[in-house]
Formats: C-alpha cells, sequence, structure tokens
C-alpha cells in the first residue's frame, strides 16, 4: 500500500517552488493531486513552464528501486 504519496509529492514541490521563486509564488488553492498557484509578473519568463517542469519531474527512490513521478504543469497568463 502506498500512503501520502500525492500529498507528500504536492507539499515538495511547493517546498522547491518556494525555494528557487521566494515570495515570488503564493498558493492559491490546495487539492488532493493539484494545487493552483499565482506567480508575480516580474519573474515569469518565457522560461517558466520549463523550470516549473524540471522541478516535477524528479526521481523517488524506496528500497533501492527509483521510479520518475511526474506531475502536469499549466502555464496561464491572467493580464
Amino acid at each position: 500500500m502506498i500512503s501520502g504519496t500525492v500529498s507528500d509529492y504536492n507539499n515538495e514541490t511547493l517546498i522547491l517552488l518556494e525555494k528557487k521563486y521566494g515570495d515570488g509564488i503564493r498558493l492559491l488553492h490546495n487539492a488532493h493531486d493539484g494545487n493552483k498557484v499565482a506567480v508575480k509578473k516580474d519573474i515569469v519568463t518565457s522560461n517558466l513552464k520549463a523550470d516549473i517542469k524540471i522541478i516535477i519531474e524528479r526521481p523517488i527512490t524506496y528500497q533501492g528501486r527509483t521510479l520518475t513521478m511526474t506531475a502536469g504543469v499549466k502555464v496561464y497568463n491572467n493580464d
């Protein structure tokens, strides 16, 4: 049984986003399998989607076996 993987992964992803962008990212909505965040305009670049994708595609290892966890990314401009 795997319990808590989704919420742990969401939490870890939010921590990594905060480490990279500081207060430039704010959590707007948290759900079991998704988070909605706001990004300050001054850090939005053409590479933002690629940068975030790198953050949320990473391996997890348990008992010597590795699996790459992946989450989808959608970036919207709300000018």
